[in-house]
C-alpha cells in the first residue's frame, strides 16, 4: 500500500490522526465532548494569536521608540504567526468542526492544497531564520558593541531575505503537493515521480529540513545565547576598569555614579531582552518537536507510524499552531512597553480613559550633565 508522506516541512500537515487514511490504525472517531475541547482551544489559539500579533505589529508601529531592530525582526514573525493563524488554523478548526476528512477536489483544491501547506511551511521556516538573526544579533551587540552589524534601515534588506530563503527552502512543496484519492477519500498529499524517487526524496527532504531548518540554527542559538549568559550574567561587572571609579574631583564623581547607574540600568535592559529571546526560542522547539518526530517515525521506523491515542495526535499538531499564540503572551510577560500598548488597545475599545504611559526619568543634575561633556566620559551607553 502507498505509504502517504505526512512531512509539511519543516511540520507534517497533510494529514491528521483522524484524518489520515493511509495510517493502519483504525480511523477514532472523538466523542462530542472531545471534540468540543479540542475546537474550543483552537479557537482560544486563534483568537490570542491574531490579536496578539496584529497588536504587537501595532505597538512598534505607533511608538517610534520601539523601531528597533529587535522589534522589527519581533514583528517579522508576528506577521509569520498571523500567516498560520489566518490560512492554516481554520483550515484545522474547519476540519475538527465538520467531521470531513475529505479535501477539496477540482482546480480549487488543488490550489488550496499548494498554497495552505506552502504557507505554512514559508511562516514556520520565517520563524526559525528570524530567531536565528536575532541571536546573531543581539550576539554582535555584546559582544562588538562599536560594530553596526544591521540598523534600523538595512534590517529590511535581513527581513526580505529571511522570507526570501523561507519561499525558496519550501519550493518543493509546489511541485510535490497535490489532490489525490486515497481509499475513496481525496487527500492533499505529497507527490514526487515522476521528477524524483517517490521513496527516497520525501526522506531526503526530511532530513535536509531537519538540519538546516530546526537542529542547526537550535545550536547556533544554544551557542549564542550561551554566550551571551556568560557574558551579562558572569563577566560584565568585573570588565569595568577599575579607573572609572576614581575621579579627583567631587564633580568627575558625581559623573561617575552617573554613568554606572545608566550601565546598570542599560545591563538590566539586556538581560531582560536575553530572558525574553531565549524563553521564545525554547517554546519554539518544543512546540514543533512532536512533529518532526512524527516525520522520522513515518519514513525511517520500520513499523511506521505508532498509533496514538487521538487526543495525544491533536495535541502534537496543536501544540505547533500554538506557538502562534504563546509570542505574543511572551513579548507582553518580559516587555512594559507592549504590556502598555496592549493596555491602550483594550482601553479604547471599551470606551475608557487612554492609559498614561509611565515616563522613568533619572534624576540628573544639569551640572553634572555639563562636566560630563567637558570630560567627554568615555564609558557611554
Amino acid at each position: 500500500m502507498h505509504n502517504i508522506s505526512t512531512t509539511l516541512t519543516p511540520t507534517p500537515l497533510t494529514d491528521f490522526n483522524i484524518t489520515n487514511p493511509s495510517s493502519t490504525c483504525h480511523l477514532h472517531k472523538d466523542s462530542r465532548l472531545e471534540n468540543v475541547i479540542k475546537i474550543v482551544l483552537y479557537i482560544v489559539a486563534m483568537v490570542v494569536s491574531l490579536g496578539g500579533n496584529t497588536l504587537l505589529i501595532y505597538a512598534v508601529k505607533q511608538r517610534k521608540r520601539m523601531h528597533t531592530v529587535t522589534n522589527f525582526l519581533i514583528i517579522n514573525m508576528a506577521a509569520a504567526d498571523l500567516f498560520i493563524t489566518v490560512f492554516n488554523m481554520p483550515t484545522y478548526l474547519e476540519i475538527l468542526i465538520t467531521q470531513k476528512y475529505d479535501w477539496m477536489g477540482g482546480p480549487l483544491g488543488v490550489l488550496l492544497c499548494k498554497l495552505v501547506l506552502f504557507i505554512q511551511g514559508v511562516s514556520v521556516t520565517c520563524s526559525v531564520l528570524t530567531l536565528t538573526v536575532l541571536s546573531v544579533h543581539r550576539f554582535v551587540s555584546v559582544f562588538f558593541p562599536w560594530k553596526k552589524l544591521m540598523n534600523t534601515k538595512n534590517v529590511k534588506f535581513a527581513i526580505a531575505g529571511i522570507w526570501i530563503a523561507s519561499f525558496l527552502f519550501i519550493s518543493p512543496l509546489l511541485y510535490a503537493l497535490n489532490v489525490m484519492e486515497h481509499n475513496r477519500m481525496l487527500v492533499c498529499d505529497e507527490r514526487w515521480s515522476p521528477l524524483f524517487d517517490e521513496k527516497q526524496a520525501p526522506k531526503n527532504y526530511t532530513i535536509v529540513l531537519f538540519v538546516l531548518l530546526y537542529m542547526a540554527p537550535l545550536l547556533i542559538m544554544a551557542v549564542l545565547y550561551s554566550c551571551l549568559i556568560y557574558k551579562l550574567w558572569f563577566r560584565c561587572p568585573s570588565e569595568l576598569p577599575a579607573s572609572s571609579y576614581r575621579r579627583q574631583s567631587e564633580e568627575a564623581l558625581s559623573v561617575s555614579r552617573v554613568s554606572s547607574d545608566d550601565k546598570s540600568k542599560h545591563a538590566k535592559s539586556k538581560k531582560l531582552v536575553l530572558k525574553m529571546l531565549v524563553t521564545v526560542v525554547v517554546v519554539f522547539a518544543l512546540c514543533w518537536l512532536p512533529m518532526h518526530v512524527r516525520s522520522f517515525f513515518v519514513f525511517f521506523s520500520k513499523d511506521g507510524l505508532p498509533c496514538l491515542p487521538s487526543f495525544l495526535e491533536f495535541i502534537g499538531y496543536f501544540l505547533g499552531h500554538a506557538n502562534s499564540a504563546l509570542n505574543p503572551c511572551i513579548y507582553v510577560s518580559f516587555s512594559e512597553s507592549y504590556r502598555h500598548t496592549f493596555k491602550t488597545v483594550l482601553f479604547k475599545l471599551c470606551g475608557k480613559k487612554k492609559v498614561k504611559t509611565p515616563v522613568k526619568r533619572p534624576k540628573r543634575d544639569v551640572e553634572v550633565e555639563l562636566q560630563k561633556k567637558r570630560l567627554n566620559y568615555k564609558y557611554h551607553l
